[in-house]
């Protein structure tokens, strides 16, 4: 931004003294909050960041044609990323419709909670890596910043309607097994008064059988099951990602950064 300072002119365009307009006219002196004072310190920060960037992208001599492939590239493995997790997810629901039919004790735990956790891993993994592929567009921060926006929208509501999707056989057999119960409550219901009339001799004012609310049949409530689990497992990704990528990150900075080769707090891995 500071090419220009030695270079002509009476200063009054506006491209001539960037570096200096921006560096003692942009800070506030009617600032008399801490609070307030640390925002506009990180908004004259971000300001300069994005010259910096604008400058680079103006002096920068690119290859057209070779931007255009590396963009190409770049959305169709976003593609395929989101193609793959698809049909990752739909793989893994016909299978756990595979393991229903089993008795529960014969299964592990990853196989009772597969589904939930290959969407959680997903949720976890697509996003990083979208945005490791997005460095091949060479976008601005502000654009590429929305183009990761939309694709981690499409990743999550493609994932969650092929869950919906794929789980269309499993309502078809379960609607089937409720209304097999169904059959079986009235069935049992019909003998109870048939019974009860014959014995008493009557027809009017049958009290209803009387049964205990643990022995009442009921259907699968299965569409709450898979849900509270898939919110569960989310959860716990969530906090786990949180325990490793900033809990762990931040005690390596604390305690190792003083005998590593390189300033930890400068040049950390992100996650």
């Amino acid at each position: 931004m500071a090419r220009n300072a030695k270079e002509g002119g009476d200063g009054a365009e506006e491209s001539d003294f960037i570096f200096c307009w921006k560096l003692f006219t942009s800070w506030d002196y009617l600032i008399g909050n801490p609070e307030t004072a640390d925002n506009k310190y990180a908004s004259i920060t971000t300001s300069f960041k994005e010259s910096i960037v604008d400058e680079q992208e103006n002096l920068k001599d690119e290859n057209i044609h070779l931007t255009r492939f590396l963009r190409v590239l770049a959305n169709l493995l976003i593609l395929c990323s989101l193609g793959g997790s698809g049909y990752l997810i739909y793989f893994v629901v016909k299978r756990s419709q595979d393991f229903a039919k089993l008795e529960r004790n014969q299964l592990s735990w990853y196989q009772k909670n597969e589904v939930e956790i290959v969407m959680s891993l997903l949720g976890l993994v697509c996003p990083p890596l979208f945005e490791t592929i997005a460095e091949l567009e060479d976008y601005h921060p502000r654009i590429a910043l929305k183009w990761q926006l939309g694709r981690i929208f499409a990743l999550f509501l493609g994932n969650l309607y092929t869950f919906l999707f794929a789980l269309i056989d499993d309502v078809n057999e379960k609607l089937e097994k409720e209304k097999l119960i169904k059959n079986e409550t009235d069935w049992v219901l019909n003998q109870y008064y048939a019974n009860y009339t014959l014995y008493h001799n009557v027809t009017e004012n049958i009290p209803p059988p009387d049964i205990s609310p643990a022995d009442v049949i009921r259907g699968p409530c299965w569409e709450t099951e898979e849900f509270v689990k898939l919110t569960v497992s989310d959860i716990q990704v969530t906090y786990l990602t949180i325990l490793v990528g900033d809990f762990m990150r931040a005690l390596t900075v604390r305690f190792l950064n003083y005998c590593w080769c390189w300033d930890l707090e400068a040049g950390f891995v992100r996650l």
